[in-house]
């Protein structure tokens, strides 16, 4: 590379250290890849630099972040690690992002074919069979069916890849078999069981592998759930209880719990009737609504990033039934790179215009949005790196 045609020396010897880690899109994968030392211009995008030296490309906020190095282990580590992540839509999940704008208007009819009766077969089943043990595994994991994220880490010529699957984007964005008879049952609306979870294993494989830390304390695992009634012991009500209790299954406690309820609860005791006490350290509960104003510090945005560092397992629900506020909150992430990068799984129910939802959703529905249009949001906010779930 000759550093001519105007380029300063600092912008042309970060293109030599980028090399290829430019973003670049091909198929149904998406790469992001981490600029080491150095900010400058790669194909066009400028990369920018914060003031504790984490380089990031504003186009991808989470993906592009440089990793923070472990300072106990500086000695040993010859590089600042350099992280890329694929996100890989699977076959099932690719004829829905081409199909759902037609596919909903006879939705129930789609689904009854045996094109999508046999996905939804191998998608239910393995997750009924599924275990604590690593979710690297694509035995266990069809790839035709469950999507993935594939992240490599990289520092000098060592290179090790990690798999992370998930759920397809499919069907109605919530369990396959809720919406049409015979399994139209309300129970059957708030079946969760179709939902891949992140594990504990695979969170401290990438955090020791990128040489991540937290400063102060041990890193966390924190819990955020904006739309968060009270504690239930029932495992088929969706909630902060169905949360921890599955989480744990995964290997993941939280260390810190931070959640968001409109409805006054009345009598205020009521929060805690059936919390189990081991939590009430860890638990932190405000009876008022989230926020969509950025200016006030108790945003849900400035809360997580008051609290949380790079090294931390963050998981926010926003489930609030406001559209409005919702995508005001939603969005307020995407702008920010820094609080988006903190946030590693999310949960949040689309309420749009979707016949078999709209006797349920009624008055919360965003009159602008459609199903296919839901697809493209959580399509793009796993692309950015979220472990995004369609929520019920």
């Amino acid at each position: 590379l000759s550093c001519s045609g105007g380029l300063s020396h600092v912008k042309c010897a970060a293109m030599k250290l980028n090399g290829a880690s430019s973003p670049r899109e091909s198929g149904r994968s998406y790469v992001f890849v981490t600029s080491a030392l150095i900010v400058g211009f790669v194909a066009g995008v400028a990369y920018k630099q914060t003031a504790d030296g984490r380089v990031y490309n504003p186009v991808n906020f989470k993906e592009s972040l440089r990793v923070p190095v472990n300072p106990k282990a500086s000695s040993t580590i010859a590089c600042t690690p350099k992280v890329t992540t694929r996100y890989y839509s699977s076959l099932q999940e690719q004829s829905w992002l081409a199909n759902a704008a037609g596919w909903d208007k006879d939705y129930c009819k789609v689904i009854s074919t045996p094109a999508q009766q046999g996905p939804v077969k191998i998608w239910t089943e393995s997750l009924q069979t599924a275990d604590s043990s690593s979710i690297s595994s694509s035995k266990r994991w069809d790839p035709a069916v469950f999507s993935r994220f594939e992240t490599t880490v990289k520092c000098g010529p060592s290179k090790q890849t990690y798999t992370s699957w998930i759920e397809p984007l499919s069907h109605g964005l919530r369990h396959p078999n809720s919406l049409c008879p015979p399994f139209n049952t309300t129970a059957a609306l708030f079946d969760m069981s179709y939902l891949l979870l992140q594990k504990q294993a695979n969170v401290d494989a990438l955090r020791t592998a990128a040489g991540q830390s937290c400063s102060g304390r041990a890193c966390q695992a924190i819990y955020v759930d904006l739309g968060a009634t009270v504690w239930s012991n029932n495992d088929k009500e969706a909630g902060q209880g169905w949360f921890v209790r599955h989480y744990e299954k995964q290997g993941i406690k939280f260390d810190r719990l931070l959640l968001w309820e409109a409805r006054p609860i009345s009598p205020p005791s009521q929060v805690y009737q059936q919390l189990p006490l081991p939590l009430l350290h860890k638990y932190q509960y405000f009876n008022m609504p989230a926020t969509a104003n950025m200016s006030l510090p108790s945003h849900p945005l400035n809360v997580i990033k008051d609290i949380a560092q790079p090294g931390d397992f963050v998981v926010l629900k926003l489930d609030i039934d406001n559209s409005a506020v919702e995508m005001s909150i939603l969005n307020a992430f995407l702008q920010d790179y820094e609080a988006f990068s903190l946030v590693d799984e999310f949960f949040f129910e689309h309420h749009v215009k979707f016949g078999p939802m709209l006797q349920h959703w009624r008055k919360t529905v965003d009159p602008k949005a459609s199903l296919s249009d839901s697809y493209q949001l959580f399509l793009k906010l796993r692309q950015r790196g979220w472990r995004a779930h369609s929520w019920v």
